[in-house]
């Protein structure tokens, strides 16, 4: 650490340091150390504050992207933030967009603008908004629109509202990188990840604790309607790791497993066509109904304008019902060889504190706390 920390240090120095750092990043990729939680959140949030993000923004942006570190999910986080960065100096995201919300204080539906800024803030925004309607009306959705660049991990939002006691689905539009099978070479639909989570447990609460103890927490899925998300392949990429089988082709149509070819050429939807159709019905729940983007608008998500739907729903209370499906789920998911969200939460049991950052990234992000000077 102390090691790590003088090289810092020479780094912020001068051109000669960046230098050695690039001549040597291959090898400083694959060295890690640990960074404490409200350290990492710290630098992140400065490098943001840095390009004249609003603080709220900023703030909301680096707790999520370290939160993806936490839960083991490294291609959704801080590595994203160079790319956010590079995104907010070239004027595609606007740093110090106000969010805007229609649908009055009792509405069941809200709609949420996020003026062009990071899709953070606004999805916090939403999640709120959808906790307090499904309490009242039993059932609440936000179609957030006009968001910029990436739109992070889902799990946090549902499992936030699940956590409520409620029952939470979201999924947002990507450009379109999935070729539709047996049809197309070229892509056609997003990636479009969706998620969901159930509460084990019946019941509305504004506090996150009520109704989740670590024995009893609650079911959490988010995948992307790929074969593998485009983040992993980017991961794969940079750590010259091969792909799958079945993942991805190249720009020929030819099946690949190397990450750069399939960066060129498109990726296949999960399930083959019947995972096509789901992310058909993301491109009409987050693109059309939100008033946003679709997969062929855009080729850039920094520029494209993305949409999130979000679903929640208060289950009904009855007692007698709600233990025999509480007690017939759990029997479910013990049949199941792991319990979906429970890999996430081992990794954030471990990780509460502190979170293992590559030596390359963290040169990274020193670098990004002064805009200009690469």
């Amino acid at each position: 650490d102390d090691d790590v920390g003088l090289l810092a240090k020479k780094t912020e120095g001068g051109s000669f340091w960046r230098a050695s750092v690039a001549k040597w990043r291959p090898a400083l990729g694959r060295i890690s150390f640990r960074v404490a939680r409200d350290v990492a959140e710290a630098l992140a949030t400065a490098a943001l504050l840095s390009r004249d993000v609003a603080p709220a923004a900023a703030e909301s942006t680096a707790r999520a992207l370290v939160a993806a570190d936490i839960d083991g999910k490294g291609g959704h986080g801080l590595r994203r933030l160079p790319e956010i960065c590079a995104a907010l100096d070239r004027g595609d995201v606007n740093g110090s967009a106000t969010l805007s919300q229609n649908g009055g204080e009792m509405g069941s539906v809200v709609e949420v603008d996020g003026g062009g800024g990071l899709a953070f803030p606004a999805r916090d925004a939403a999640m709120e908004a959808v906790a307090s309607r499904a309490a009242t009306h039993g059932v609440a959705v936000a179609l957030v629109t006009n968001t910029r660049s990436i739109s992070g991990r889902l799990a946090p939002v549902c499992e936030a509202l699940a956590r409520r006691g409620l029952v939470a689905m979201a999924c947002v539009n990507t450009p379109a990188y999935l070729a539709f099978p047996g049809g197309t070479t070229d892509p056609v639909l997003g990636t479009n990840p969706i998620a969901f989570a159930a509460p084990m447990t019946g019941g509305v609460s504004s506090s996150e604790e009520s109704f989740c103890s670590e024995e009893n927490e609650p079911v959490v899925v988010d995948m992307a309607l790929a074969a593998t998300s485009r983040g992993d392949l980017e991961e794969a990429l940079r750590r010259g790791d091969r792909l799958d089988p079945g993942v991805a082709i190249d720009s020929r149509g030819r099946p690949t497993r190397d990450p750069r070819e399939a960066l060129s050429g498109a990726q296949l939807p999960a399930g083959g066509v019947k995972g096509a159709f789901l992310a058909l019905l993301v491109e009409l729940l987050a693109g059309v109904l939100t008033g946003s983007h679709l997969a062929t608008d855009s080729n850039d998500y920094h520029t494209m304008n993305r949409g999130l739907f979000l679903l929640a729903i208060k289950p009904p209370r009855r007692r007698q019902r709600e233990e025999k499906t509480t007690s017939s789920l759990a029997a479910l998911l013990a049949a199941l060889p792991f319990v979906p969200g429970e890999r996430a939460r081992a990794e954030r049991r471990r990780n509460r504190h502190a979170i293992d950052i590559q030596a390359d990234l963290y040169f990274d992000l020193h670098d990004l706390l002064s805009p200009g000077r690469q």
